[in-house]
């Protein structure tokens, strides 16, 4: 999920960022350091930078290109029983461990027959979606709708063909979906309803990752200045 909480700005004495000090246990996860991992065991560091390697080419495939750096932080609690977040306009993620993950995730949820492993690894794509949709400007107050809807459609896309066919029975769309399906309250009162729902939606167009094309283009704007 996007967090949109204010960043606090210093006042410091010219020079002062300079000396602060860098992360010598940061994982670039590419040569040209486009993508660096901190904060986990070795051993998780590599894995997340593997599951980026291969996300980024399948997004970018569907109109979601990397186009700056971006930093992902393995933490041991998140709030409001997040698995994943993203700092919107901070390029950075924070994600649970894995351990953490399975500790708190949701049983009831169109994900429960993924097993702990793959669903981490599917929320590591959700926050990817969320950072690399960050850069598309947004003309409201928020844009969640749409950042969430973009996440949660590249977060199904990533899993098995046969981990797509058990999320879509467990999430029980039936029928046509339209974009006015996708509201505010339900992603508020329902967030799992909306990840279904928002699957469907994409997969019920002629061409999905074209739809996200047009959200990334600013041409499709999924929110309103209604509630």
């Amino acid at each position: 999920m996007p967090n949109r909480r204010p960043i606090w700005l210093l006042t410091a004495l010219p020079g002062l960022f300079g000396m602060l000090p860098v992360d010598a246990h940061a994982l670039d996860c590419f040569a040209d350091g486009r993508v660096s991992v901190t904060g986990g065991e070795p051993t998780l560091e590599r894995h997340v930078c593997d599951v980026v390697g291969a996300a980024l080419p399948v997004l970018a495939a569907c109109n979601l290109p990397l186009s700056k750096p971006l930093t992902i932080d393995v933490v041991d609690d998140l709030p409001g029983g997040c698995v994943g977040m993203y700092h919107c306009g901070e390029d950075r993620i924070e994600i649970l461990t894995p351990e953490d993950t399975a500790a708190v995730r949701n049983a009831d949820t169109p994900f429960r027959d993924l097993d702990d492993a793959a669903f981490h690894d599917s929320v590591i794509v959700h926050e990817l979606a969320h950072a690399l949709h960050d850069q598309v400007p947004c003309p409201l107050d928020s844009c969640i709708i749409s950042a969430e809807y973009v996440a949660y459609a590249m977060q199904i896309r990533s899993l098995t063909p046969d981990a797509i066919v058990a999320f879509e029975a467990r999430g029980a769309v039936a029928g046509p979906v339209s974009r006015e399906d996708l509201t505010l309250m339900m992603l508020f009162m329902a967030p799992h309803r909306f990840s279904a729902t928002a699957w469907a939606h994409f997969s019920q167009r002629p061409d999905g990752c074209g739809y996200i094309g047009q959200i990334m283009s600013g041409a499709i704007l999924l929110d309103s200045e209604r509630p």
